[in-house]
């Protein structure tokens, strides 16, 4: 019993504390909370060499090497800034696309990805 008493009276003081604490933060002008976002990116300064890249028809996974990001990052950072990669040789079709213009199946067991190409020789 005399516990209980002692951990309630001790949980007061912690919310007490707490709450003088920020309230002089707050009188102090500090910014309370999760911060806004990751602010820039360190890929922000390359993003004219990066667009010019993309419409020469690199792969991002080139892309990423040379500027020492991983492909995930930058494809974020691409969607984020509304970057697409030009068209090029190869195009995505999507397994309910390729069902939907008639062509089957895709080859593979499990197989989501499939691929041909757009320019004919």
């Amino acid at each position: 019993m005399a516990f209980a008493m002692a951990a309630e009276i001790e949980r007061d003081l912690i919310s007490s504390r707490t709450r003088e604490a920020l309230r002089a933060k707050k009188v102090a002008g500090v910014p309370l909370g999760r911060p806004r976002g990751p602010g820039k990116s360190k890929l922000d300064p390359y993003r004219v060499e990066i667009e010019a890249l993309l419409a020469n028809g690199s792969t991002q996974k080139f892309i990423a090497g040379r500027y020492g990001t991983s492909e995930a990052n930058l494809s974020n950072w691409m969607k984020k800034h509304g970057l697409r990669r030009a068209a090029g040789r190869f195009a995505y079709i999507s397994g309910g696309e390729k069902r939907d213009r008639g062509l089957g199946r895709a080859k593979g067991a499990g197989c989501r990805l499939n691929w041909r190409r757009t320019r004919r020789r």
